[in-house]
């Protein structure tokens, strides 16, 4: 187990909500709030963040139980069993998500307890199930998602249940009392604790917070989700959950579990089970319709791989009961080699027994800010990471986070926790809290950022280590301070992201890596020659700690193109494209070092790539190519068209002048130089266009 804070996701909001009793993000996960604070005092070693990590490996290891003791109800066979439970507990997500403090594995031990009372059916488990299913929406929302299918097995099984009006009014109310677990977010929230996400003590801001009306809704990426379908994306998307179950289980397995849909469909079990796996898995995976090639979208989508794992062995139980005795058992002792294989493959990946990555970045972070320092808009790793070192270990408690400030209770949450960043009036919208919280505390405490992107403009910031500060110096004493923020911070553990496969580990990493390459980045500004080596050395630094860095490749070539070492200047553009094969600016800076090399066959191909992907600059420079090497009307053909693509890219009109005035055609060319000299905003340029087109019309 992680031996602290993990570097997954969410987790240190919901370490930091269990432990102070707050309001996790939503929707709140109530019951597994509960569940960690008592985790928090039930155990009686380790640190905060840990006790709360054994919430999920416990109910993990439950999960894992319950599920080869239903499997042996119906196949009466302990080995078949023990190969369920043991795939299950290796499969990869089941198995990440069960050493972190998420609420997924949670989740599944509601699944699994479900599927055992409605097994053996009668009326009294199935009011038990009605309390345990409301009471199971308390750890996950996507609990209601076996709903369908236990609608439809009780349906199908209604003659065993007797259900009269009063029976199903019973039903209805052990399910609502079961679902007042979420009373537990208005009753906290009116205690005004720490963590008070949506501010949920009034009806309004309770179904805000329930239905994550400020949290991307039904969306599970506010961004990269689209509800926008189409029988390609459909496809597509059931393809990828196709390929993730494979992941889980090997392509034995999947096979296996297939069989198993196809034997229990005459079974009274297949009604209650398969709608569950249908919903959980492939329908969820369309309706979240995250890109398919993005990196993050596997991740994302991992932790609700744990429910249809869950339903998965069940179905790989069917197929192995369904084989005669004695093949059976020597088919299922063959079969053990799954689970062996998942254990073996996965094994280094998850022991984090000596990863302090996530809490030795939030300890950096903390050591690199100021005293009462703004740390601004952090990312959701930055800023739960330091709600665990600030709530839960008392460290820096004079940092203040400003998160949340698009919505009114972040507004209001500002207001209230850090008073003195605001002013004593009412802001109105969130572009104008923006603007105000940098005019208002620029020059009274330091504001720092994650990313320099996220600073509005006018407001120049410089790397600190980890951070970006808002400073507009660019002086030798800001390098050194960097410098030594580097030589001071605690390293546990290798920092190469290609020794890991967990996307959250590699996303810690980034943030070393980014920091490394944003201080090189700064120093190849400088003219000097030590200040273009020290540039270098950062970004081999930020190459080591992620080998896969488009943006350090970048800088790298575009430091050997500046000392006209082509060849390196190739090299690296090309390892940058490796990563980010249809990046333009990339792809033109590759172009550029074969131009200059002398290589214009590749250079127009580099070229012509970028113009394709829309990149103006791209195309401008393959009419400069064109005059250069004197074919004046292919030049004259690119600019026109990139005038028509692009009417505002100023330089077009300014080479187009040239082409025609290279091919001697004087008057279009002044009426282009003319054009051009609209866009000039500085003296000394339109005195130098105006001299040109004077000379010009001179005869």
């Amino acid at each position: 187990a992680n031996p602290t804070i993990p570097p997954y996701r969410d987790s240190g909001d919901l370490i930091s909500s269990s432990y102070t009793l707050g309001i996790a993000h939503p929707p709140g996960y109530p019951l597994y709030i509960l569940l960690g604070k008592i985790f928090t005092f039930a155990v009686p070693a380790g640190n905060i963040a840990y006790r709360v990590n054994l919430t999920s490996i416990f109910f993990g290891a439950l999960s894992a139980v319950l599920t080869g003791f239903l499997v042996y109800s119906f196949t009466s066979s302990a080995l078949i069993a023990l190969l369920c439970s043991f795939a299950l507990s290796f499969s990869p997500a089941f198995w990440s998500l069960s050493h972190v403090s998420e609420m997924y594995t949670l989740g599944a031990f509601f699944a699994i307890l479900l599927f055992i009372l409605l097994y053996r059916v009668n009326l009294p488990k199935l009011l038990l199930c009605a309390f345990i299913f409301g009471l199971g929406l308390g750890s996950h929302p996507t609990v209601i998602l076996l709903l369908p299918g236990i609608l439809w097995f009780v349906f199908q099984n209604r003659k065993h249940f007797s259900l009269s009006q009063n029976r199903i009014l019973s039903v209805f109310a052990l399910f609502i009392l079961g679902f007042t677990v979420y009373l537990f977010l208005p009753l906290r929230s009116s205690a005004q604790p720490v963590l008070d996400w949506g501010n949920p003590e009034t009806l309004r801001n309770f179904w805000r917070v329930i239905t994550r009306a400020d949290y991307g809704g039904l969306k599970l990426h506010p961004e990269q989700s689209k509800f926008a379908w189409s029988p390609q994306s459909i496809l597509a998307q059931c393809w990828l959950f196709i390929q993730a179950l494979a992941q889980q289980f090997t392509w034995a397995g999947l096979l296996a579990g297939l069989i198993g849909i196809y034997y229990s469909f005459k079974r009274k079990t297949f009604s209650l089970l398969f709608p569950g796996f249908l919903f959980t898995g492939a329908l969820f995976f369309i309706l979240a319709n995250l890109p398919i090639k993005e990196a993050t979208t596997l991740p994302i989508l991992e932790p609700n791989m744990v429910t249809p794992n869950l339903i998965f062995i069940i179905f790989i139980g069917y197929a192995l009961s369904c084989i005669t005795r004695p093949k059976q058992t020597i088919i299922t002792a063959i079969a053990l080699i799954i689970p062996i294989f998942l254990l073996l493959t996965y094994f280094n990946e998850h022991n984090r027994r000596n990863q302090f990555f996530a809490y030795d970045y939030g300890k950096n972070l903390l050591f690199t800010m100021d005293k009462d320092a703004l740390i601004y808009d952090p990312d959701d790793a930055t800023a739960f990471i330091l709600s665990y070192m600030r709530l839960c270990e008392n460290k820096r408690k004079d940092i203040k986070p400003v998160m949340y400030f698009k919505t009114r209770w972040g507004y209001e949450f500002l207001k209230k926790t850090y008073p003195e960043i605001l002013p004593d009036r009412d802001i109105p919208s969130a572009q104008e809290l923006i603007n105000t919280i940098f005019s208002f505390n620029t020059g009274k405490r330091k504001i720092y950022t994650d990313v320099a992107t996220k600073v509005p403009q006018n407001y120049p910031s410089f790397p600190e280590g980890l951070v970006y500060s808002i400073d507009d110096k660019n002086s030798p004493e800001l390098f050194e301070k960097s410098e030594k923020l580097f030589d001071c911070y605690a390293y546990r553990g290798n920092y190469n992201s290609s020794l890991y496969n967990d996307f959250f580990t590699g996303r810690i990493l980034y943030y070393y890596a980014a920091a490394h390459n944003n201080i090189g980045l700064q120093y190849s500004y400088q003219l000097s020659e030590t200040g273009k080596n020290l540039a270098q050395e950062h970004y081999k630094e930020a190459l080591y700690i992620n080998p896969g860095m488009s943006e350090s490749w970048n800088n790298m070539g575009t430091l050997a193109f500046a000392k006209k070492d082509y060849a390196k200047a190739i090299e690296c553009f090309k390892f940058a494209l490796k990563v980010k094969e249809n990046d333009s600016p990339t792809i033109f800076n590759l172009g550029l070092a074969y131009k200059a090399a002398g290589d214009y066959a590749n250079a127009n191909s580099y070229f012509e790539k970028a113009g394709n992907n829309g990149y103006a600059p791209a195309k401008n420079e393959l009419g400069l190519t064109a005059i250069d090497q004197g074919n004046y009307i292919r030049a004259i053909a690119i600019f026109q068209d990139l005038i028509q693509q692009y009417p505002n890219y100023s330089y077009a009109y300014y080479n187009l002048g040239l082409g025609y005035q290279k091919s001697g055609n004087k008057a279009l060319a002044i009426q282009c130089y003319q054009k051009y000299l609209s866009f000039v905003t500085t003296t000394a340029e339109k005195k130098e266009i105006e001299e040109l087109i004077n000379k010009l019309r001179e005869p």
